[in-house]
């Protein structure tokens, strides 16, 4: 049954692998450079057909509306696809799993369950082929302890943990931070690092952030499975919904408008462009600012592309 599940899980982003590679070649996209390299991100003015965005309602413009004014927002949700390199995704991936296995700590059943999987895989000799990328590194649903619901009803099946610092910040781990701290206009001490874990039921309910728990931005990681991101307006934004493809990989980030004015929600399944998205156990690094965080100097922040104040 496990090997069954993998086994869909990792078919379905096979089935996009050419699109994806494609999106990362078009010349649509914006270009901004992240320390000496050209890093693309893309935003919803782009209307590639191949975009990881899907547009599922938007309001057409009024006889004299300003084109501002019907395009407000959509600047400030930014997509970097493929940011982390799948070396770089698995060190990162197995230091959150390490911290969230540190902080709330592992019951002995599930240790024993561990063994048994470890000596399972070890002696499957065709376990690298089935499960390529990160699979490896997450266990089965069994090896793990779930919250049903959070404290606020919006997060089910998960677990999570702040992260002031990771078990081991060796030299590789370290330059993947700093590398993601690049794409902020914040130095790393004014950042709040958060790790949330969906199980393969997991998914999280639409909501829109307290702004009183964080400030002007939010940069979430994805590792793991592909899952559904759909933005939906609230109040003056009624009206306006897309969804967004999350891949192993890939970096978002959100401010203004899109931080207040949208409920967010991550899907536990779905269908994107009439292709369905079966999920599976995911990984999200969250960074958000300490309210009132100072911008970095213009001569450390470089080219980040954000500006936090639009």
């Amino acid at each position: 049954m496990w090997a069954s599940l993998r086994s869909r899980q990792c078919a379905a982003p096979v089935l996009r692998r050419s699109t994806h590679n494609a999106l990362l070649s078009r010349g649509a996209w914006r270009l901004y450079s992240v320390d000496t390299t050209k890093q693309a991100r893309y935003d919803l003015h782009c209307s590639i057909a191949s975009s990881p965005f899907e547009i599922l309602s938007w309001p057409t413009p009024f006889t004299g509306e300003s084109r501002p004014e019907t395009d407000r927002g959509k600047d400030d949700f930014t997509l970097v696809p493929a940011f982390l390199s799948l070396s770089e995704q698995r060190v990162l991936l197995k230091a959150s799993l390490e911290q969230l296995d540190k902080v709330h700590g592992v019951h002995p059943r599930l240790r024993k369950r561990r063994k048994q999987v470890a000596e399972e895989r070890r002696f499957n000799t065709e376990f690298d082929k089935m499960y390529d990328g990160l699979w490896d590194i997450f266990l089965p649903e069994d090896c793990y302890s779930w919250e049903e619901g959070h404290f606020d009803s919006v997060i089910h099946h998960f677990r999570e943990a702040p992260v002031t610092s990771f078990p081991s910040e060796e030299a590789t781990l370290c330059g993947i931070l700093d590398r993601l701290v690049s794409l902020t206009p914040y130095k790393r001490e004014h950042l709040i690092m958060h790790a949330l874990h969906l199980s393969e039921r997991g998914y999280i309910e639409g909501h829109v952030d307290n702004l009183e728990a964080s400030g002007n931005m939010i940069m979430g990681v994805s590792l793991g499975a592909e899952r559904i991101l759909k933005m939906t307006g609230v109040d003056e934004e009624k009206g306006r919904c897309f969804q967004c493809l999350l891949r192993s990989g890939d970096v978002y980030i959100t401010k203004g408008v899109m931080r207040y004015g949208y409920k967010h929600e991550i899907l536990q399944t779905g269908v994107f462009k009439g292709e369905p998205v079966e999920g599976g156990q995911r990984l999200s690094l969250m960074f958000r600012d300490v309210h009132g965080a100072p911008l970095k100097d213009r001569s450390e922040e470089g080219n980040t592309g954000m500006d936090i104040n639009k």
